[in-house]
């Protein structure tokens, strides 16, 4: 009572120790690997696990299995994968073509972050938002941000206009050639008539934006647009930028 009820000591040399049968037919079996190690297999033709230092890999008809092994179905699913380190598709750096090229997908979120629009610089004057909202989503270093920004007052507020509040700060897309990340503006509103073909680009080490557009009919490059030409009016945009 109290004490370990099954001892099973293979001498010698590696291999079974335990047998599982059905009938005579083996289903299964535990058996050592390099002196140290346990294995769990399945009968022939089923997958089973190696336990090995910090590692837990796949086998099938009892032999390490690479590549071949799935862990559940599309109907048979696990629930959640908590992981404190990335998740490798291909190790191989020699992987033939139509491999993910990709080695690392380290981070995944989504969520929402509020837009404010701001003159003169990323803390300079605060406008008034009737209505301000954006969402996101990270995979890794890229960030994509849609976002609806409505002024109701500039508070006296000049200079040009910034979009600020991004929920990840802009890091050098080309670095250092000062090339960050563009993005568009797919609606505006009430902006001076002179205005048009909005867009936006996000500054290197900041957590905004500064919104740009043609001036004038004849107008030949895009300008940074500032407080007089947007007025009261609002926007909707969205931009994809790399953080650091």
């Amino acid at each position: 009572y109290g004490a370990q009820p099954l001892t099973l000591n293979r001498t010698a040399n590696d291999g079974t120790v335990l047998a599982l049968r059905r009938d005579g037919t083996t289903v299964g079996s535990l058996k050592t690997h390099d002196g140290v190690t346990l294995t769990v297999d399945g009968g022939t033709g089923f997958a089973g696990l190696y336990f090995g230092s910090s590692q837990l890999s796949p086998r099938d008809n009892g032999a390490s299995s690479d590549g071949q092994v799935s862990l559940g179905s599309s109907t048979v699913r696990f629930k959640d994968l908590h992981l404190s380190g990335g998740v490798n598709f291909d190790d191989n750096p020699t992987a033939v073509t139509g491999n993910v090229s990709s080695k690392t997908l380290d981070d995944y979120e989504e969520g929402t972050w509020t837009a404010q629009v701001r003159y003169g610089s990323s803390t300079g004057t605060a406008a008034t938002m009737s209505e301000s909202g954006g969402s996101y989503t990270k995979i890794g270093r890229q960030v994509t941000v849609h976002f609806e920004a409505d002024v109701s007052n500039t508070n006296s507020g000049s200079g040009v206009v910034w979009i600020t509040g991004l929920p990840f700060t802009v890091a050098g897309l080309l670095y250092p050639t000062g090339v960050e990340a563009n993005g568009n503006v797919g609606y505006f509103y009430q902006f001076a008539t002179s205005v048009n073909s909005l867009s936006i680009y996000a500054i290197d080490s900041s957590d905004g934006m500064i919104l740009t557009g043609l001036t004038g009919s004849t107008a030949t490059s895009a300008s940074e647009l500032t407080a007089a030409h947007m007025g009261t009016g609002e926007m909707r945009g969205s931009l994809t930028y790399f953080t650091s």
